[in-house]
């Protein structure tokens, strides 16, 4: 029996204990981590001078909810962190406080299209200068949800009905040379998940928070395979 189907019996066994009213007393209900897919469009040169800083911006990834990219640069800091200790990073806040003074985040247009523009500016490029900022990489990212497709149905009182809502996340980190303003790579993690909810004739379906988890190892993913593909670990035999 697989990961999933096996967290599924556990989730289908609990539910069948639970009293009509939902009493959850002594049933856990948990959401197994799912196993995301990477990639990586190019490799990066090392270097001991790189200093970068990492970006959420709604305008160059408008689909993304502001709480998932801020999870998302926590995620990539910890990954540069563990894999390029020797990569300085630059805060998003001192990023946009000497970059963009007097401006708040959300007006700035950044964008892959708009950088370029930015950087011909010569007070922008004195300001990144004076940061010592080599690379900026921009995070984006999804999770979508499909309808709720039926796992099973469970004949104890009033009847339980469960289902598993599927998702889908998809998460990228975009990084940029300043000196050019061009992309440079490229990092994309991907994973499939479900939430498993229940519901008791008539009431509608509750999420109950057990099934898959696609969105925090992706996360993590693409924080680790970020963290490599800077330090050029990546497929030298350590994965």
């Amino acid at each position: 029996m697989t990961q999933t189907s096996s967290g599924r019996f556990r989730l289908l066994r609990c539910i069948a204990g639970l009293l009509p009213v939902l009493g959850l007393a002594g049933c856990v209900l948990v959401r197994v981590p799912a196993k995301p897919v990477t990639s990586t469009s190019g490799d990066v040169e090392p270097s001991d001078v790189m200093a970068l800083s990492v970006i959420f911006s709604s305008d160059f990834s408008p689909g993304t909810p502001e709480t998932l990219g801020r999870e998302m640069i926590e995620c990539v800091r910890r990954g540069l962190g563990k894999e390029a200790p020797q990569v300085r990073l630059v805060s998003h806040e001192e990023f946009h406080r000497v970059v963009f003074p007097g401006l708040k985040p959300a007006e700035v247009l950044l964008r892959a299209d708009t950088l370029p523009v930015l950087l011909a500016r010569p007070e922008i490029r004195q300001r990144i200068n004076q940061l010592g900022l080599t690379h900026l990489l921009l995070v984006g990212g999804l999770t979508e949800r499909a309808g709720t497709r039926p796992v099973g149905v469970v004949g104890y009182g009033g009847g339980f009905v469960v289902g598993g809502q599927r998702e889908q996340t998809r998460l990228s980190a975009t990084l940029f040379e300043l000196s050019r303003g061009a992309e440079v790579t490229r990092v994309t993690a991907a994973a499939a998940g479900e939430v498993v909810a229940v519901a008791i004739f008539p009431f509608p379906l509750i999420p109950l928070g057990g099934g898959t988890d696609p969105e925090t190892p992706s996360c993590e993913a693409l924080g680790a395979e970020v963290g490599q593909v800077v330090s050029a670990k990546r497929g030298d035999g350590r994965r």
